[in-house]
């Protein structure tokens, strides 16, 4: 297990040094620097917690998920277009802060995973990106497949889609007693995470491509 976490967080920092030094052909990206450069700190934090001194890294994740709700909503306030999408979004993201943490204060413990406000994050997330996707704005000369956008909604939608079903699985593993049910967990989530991640690598590269175009257009 200590492997594929090892993999993930490599691809997290290969996410995180791209998103500082690529061109950034809108401003929603500019939130990827410091999303990623949380998300990394996090997560070898709750690594090192976790597998050297075997202390649940829970507790960082109830406070990872808002913060990082707040990052997701810079980028797609930027992405979107109209006045009403916008505040929409601004507004939900509030609400979704303040359920969330109102979960952990009243509802969760510390130890405990947050799952129902990382479901609820997920989501959010689909929805938004699968709008982003059907509402996604041409750039000309370039095909869908190199939109930065497309791939980052990708991601998003794929990994928290595959989480939903992770979960189900999960719960059906550990209502039947299995035993490999620690390692299919992990390597699914690692799975879907590395996705993700790279979905963003791709995106962030998309989007340092289209540099000459915005020069040329400047």
């Amino acid at each position: 297990m200590i492997a594929f976490y090892l993999v993930y967080c490599s691809i997290v920092l290969l996410s995180f040094v791209t998103s500082i030094w690529v061109f950034k052909f809108n401003p929603g990206l500019r939130a990827f620097p410091w999303l990623l450069g949380l998300t990394l700190a996090v997560e070898i934090t709750a690594g090192m917690l976790g597998y050297r001194y075997v202390v649940n890294p829970y507790w960082l994740y109830h406070f990872f998920l808002p913060l990082s709700s707040l990052f997701l909503a810079y980028f797609f306030y930027h992405i979107l277009t109209g006045v009403t999408t916008r505040r929409t979004v601004m507004v939900v993201t509030g609400v979704y802060v303040l359920i969330s943490l109102s979960m952990t204060f009243f509802f969760y413990k510390l130890t405990d995973f947050p799952g129902l406000p990382l479901n609820l994050l997920g989501f959010l997330l689909i929805s938004v990106s699968l709008y982003a996707l059907l509402t996604l704005e041409p750039i000309y000369n370039i095909s869908i497949y190199a939109h930065p956008v497309a791939w980052i909604c990708l991601g998003f939608i794929v990994f928290y889609t595959g989480t939903f079903f992770l979960n189900g699985v999960y719960n059906y593993l550990v209502a039947t007693g299995s035993g490999s049910r620690q390692l299919i967990h992990s390597v699914i989530n690692n799975g879907l995470n590395c996705f993700m991640y790279l979905c963003i690598v791709a995106g962030l590269v998309a989007s340092h491509r289209l540099k000459k175009f915005y020069a040329t257009e400047n």
